[in-house]
């Protein structure tokens, strides 16, 4: 069973729709989803490689994260000859694409998180752990970059977010079947997860002085009334600037990703996005500036690194270009206009 956990430490509930294990049982019986029993009992001798031994930086040894891999190779190649999960490719390909160009985010992650995890082991917010760090990755398709921080950050706690019902039951056989224990699958569009809490509704001056009333008969009887009031105001989004780090691969171009990114991000935390070769990724920066300042993110300290990872089709030359991430640390909470409705940052970006 997943082990789920809250975003956030002071994050209510958010009401969106994650699987359970009955409902992923549902999924996999249909007939449009392969069913994973056999690919977990397969890899049953392999369901704990990711909770064994952990290195003194918080990553998971080589060893068993190897095993890991080979498991959501086996869980991929499975879904993958029924549904089309991804485009057809050899296992060495999905292996380069999907894993590899995920381990190379590794170095960028580390350093975004690293501020972060200082300010939560001083604030003594997780319960003795060393390298506790809060990430998710929007738009996670299969799993990837995530299912791959999480193998190798074993205390780091992963949040898949994906829009598509098919791809999140394949996340949560993946990442049942690789044994880890610190990543949950919500099952939401980006827009909706991320969306900022609704405005108090207007009373009327009868309500308002109905609701005064109350209070002052809670407050004679002892009682403080937070809980009413909290009710009757209802509750923050859950995720909304409730995560350290975002990660984003293969999702969108940065004025919209910027949008529905950003405000998953804490103040003093990253988005980190996966992108093209330095040329594009510096395009594509050069046009998100307002994007990235209306939702709270440094414009004047956005970075593009490089990444030990290189484009799948070489050049006229026979080269490949080395790929990059942009790294946009967060200063001030996002505008609470944003994100827009769904299909809005796509359709009409923020330059």
């Amino acid at each position: 069973m997943m082990v789920r956990f809250r975003p956030h430490a002071r994050a209510r509930e958010f009401h969106a729709r994650e699987f359970r294990p009955r409902e992923l049982r549902a999924l996999c019986s249909s007939s449009s989803s392969p069913s994973p029993s056999s690919s977990s009992s397969t890899s049953s001798s392999q369901s704990t490689a990711c909770g064994g031994a952990i290195s003194r930086s918080g990553s998971s040894s080589s060893a068993s994260s190897s095993m890991c891999f080979e498991s959501y190779l086996d869980v991929l190649e499975e879904w993958n000859a029924r549904i089309a999960l991804t485009a057809p490719m050899t296992r060495s390909e999905m292996k380069s694409r999907h894993i590899d160009d995920s381990l190379a985010l590794l170095p960028s992650l580390d350093s975004a998180m690293a501020s972060m995890t200082s300010t939560r082991n001083n604030d003594n917010d997780n319960g003795g752990e060393t390298n506790f760090g809060l990430v998710i990755d929007v738009g996670s398709g299969t799993g990837m970059p995530g299912l791959a921080i999480a193998a190798e950050r074993p205390t780091w706690r992963v949040t898949l977010l994906e829009s598509i019902g098919k791809k999140c039951a394949f996340m949560e056989a993946a990442a049942e079947a690789m044994g880890l224990d610190n990543v949950r699958v919500v099952c939401a569009r980006a827009e909706d997860a991320a969306a900022p809490p609704k405005p108090e509704p207007k009373l009327s001056k009868r309500k308002a002085k109905a609701i005064a009333r109350e209070q002052d008969k809670q407050a004679q009887d002892g009682s403080d009334g937070a809980e009413s009031n909290e009710t009757a105001q209802g509750h923050p989004n859950a995720h909304r600037e409730a995560y350290d780090v975002c990660v984003a691969r293969a999702v969108a171009a940065m004025p919209t990703l910027a949008e529905i990114t950003l405000p998953f991000v804490r103040v003093g935390g990253a988005l980190v996005a996966a992108k093209g070769p330095r040329a594009s990724a510096e395009q594509e920066v050069s046009v998100a500036s307002r994007a990235i300042a209306e939702l709270g993110g440094d414009v004047d300290g956005v970075r593009i690194l490089d990444v030990a990872s290189y484009t799948g089709n070489a050049g006229a030359d026979g080269t490949r270009e080395q790929l990059t991430c942009v790294v946009v640390n967060k200063i001030s909470s996002s505008n609470s206009k944003y994100p827009r409705r769904a299909g809005m940052p796509n359709k009409r970006p923020i330059v």
